[in-house]
């Protein structure tokens, strides 16, 4: 599977993130009125007494009407044949070279509204086209990169944060609300409990993307967690803080305004931070569940908190739990200590 590469906006949808689940009922067709569902083997929108209780209560690409299932329905209509799932991406180019993502060919003009209706429509697609069980689906979705992506309202520069460095600028004038980036996922992690302690099993997956040469595990668990967001409280993504290929995927770049050296300092370390703080990390879930009964998540989205001018630094807050890791030097690989 690869994930659909963008191709052009997807207007008139105006959804927030948590209509993901919304937009890939338009996607889908399944807009089913008076109380009825589709069944998806006849295509065609029935009541709750066309299907068995356990039919009904299926999902969408599976649900079937007993007619169908007792094979006595009458073929669906003669329809263009489904496309086709895209080749994968083309290679990665080299390292260090920022790709120019809506600086050349592309325009600057993907809102979070066209990138939640594309995921969905995404999704879909890929329950039209495999067998694979939902959770694989959003899993896979989560940890691809999109390519074609409209979207270079930030780009790498000089930080003014603690400890100078580089950091978040922006391109351009950015409204409150609005898209400025998406979160690379390099690879996520599954752990044994809560408390998310690398000495305990905690199981490492590589997202495709990510050459052979690169997965070192050491890394990932040390210098890798520097990039950390959590999903749940037993998974993460972590992202590769020197991998900054792609305008559309530089969430992980974005440093906080204030550091916080002792738990001590944590009071007034959070109220220094929420003054620079302007923008925030946001998941963008999906209704249905895990088989946790966690909520899945297609992907994260860095989108502004408040106006923020074209060259102003982007800010977000880590919280005292990355800073206590900080402090314990576990996000330093032990051989470049």
């Amino acid at each position: 599977l690869d994930v659909l590469p963008f191709r052009s906006p997807p207007s008139p949808y105006s959804l927030m993130p948590a209509n993901t689940s919304k937009a890939l009922a338009a996607a889908t067709g399944e807009t089913e009125a008076a109380g009825g569902k589709k069944c998806s083997a006849c295509c065609k929108i029935k009541d709750k007494d066309a299907f068995s209780s356990k039919q009904w209560g299926s999902k969408a690409h599976s649900r079937k009407c007993s007619a169908c299932v007792e094979g006595t329905a009458p073929p669906p209509p003669t329809a263009s044949p489904a496309p086709a799932l895209p080749a994968a991406p083309q290679s990665a180019p080299a390292e260090g070279a920022l790709d120019q993502v809506g600086g050349g060919a592309l325009p600057d003009v993907l809102s979070l509204a066209d990138l939640v209706m594309h995921l969905a429509t995404a999704r879909a697609k890929y329950h039209k086209n495999t067998e694979l069980p939902d959770e694989a689906v959003c899993r896979h979705m989560l940890t691809t990169r999109i390519t074609g992506l409209p979207l270079s309202r930030v780009e790498v520069g000089k930080s003014t944060a603690p400890g100078g460095g580089e950091g978040l600028l922006a391109t351009r004038d950015i409204e409150a609300g609005e898209l400025l980036t998406l979160y690379p996922v390099d690879a996520v992690l599954k752990w044994e409990d809560e408390t998310h302690d690398i000495h305990k099993n905690v199981t490492c997956f590589f997202s495709k993307h990510i050459p052979d040469k690169d997965r070192d595990l050491q890394r990932a668990l040390t210098e890798w967690r520097q990039c950390e967001v959590p999903c749940h409280p037993t998974m993460s993504i972590i992202g590769d803080p020197v991998s900054r290929r792609d305008a559309a995927y530089l969430a992980h770049v974005a440093r906080d305004g204030a550091e916080c050296l002792s738990e001590e300092g944590v009071a007034e370390y959070e109220g220094r931070s929420a003054e620079r703080e302007n923008a925030e990390c946001l998941p963008l879930k999906v209704e249905e569940k895990d088989s946790g009964g966690h909520q899945m998540v297609l992907h994260f989205a860095l989108v502004a908190a408040k106006a923020i001018a074209k060259g102003e630094e982007v800010f977000v807050t880590y919280g005292w739990g990355w800073w206590e890791l900080h402090a314990k030097g576990l996000l330093t690989c032990p051989d470049k200590a």
